[in-house]
């Protein structure tokens, strides 16, 4: 799937992904390649995102929204985490 991972002030990932994990307001989801198309807010914590080369990328977020769309494609919306 297309993953992008954006801030309001930075782009954190950007490309193909074959799995993003993360927690949402209603639980922990996996999204997966062909994932059904999904809207929901996201709790701060990790992403933890696998890429198409099998590298494993961990990006700490803010609260923020989730859009997995019919076209294969994931967009994150979060705040970063505030030091």
């Amino acid at each position: 799937m297309k993953l992008s991972v954006y801030s309001l002030k930075n782009i954190l990932f950007e490309g193909d992904a074959t799995s993003v994990n993360c927690t949402t307001e209603g639980g922990e989801v996996t999204i997966l390649d062909r994932h059904e198309p999904l809207i929901a807010t996201l709790k701060p914590g990790t992403l933890t995102i696998k890429d198409a080369g099998g590298k494993d990328h961990f990006i700490p977020t803010g609260k923020g929204f989730l859009e997995v769309t019919a076209e294969n494609t994931a967009r994150i919306l979060a705040d970063e985490p505030r030091e």
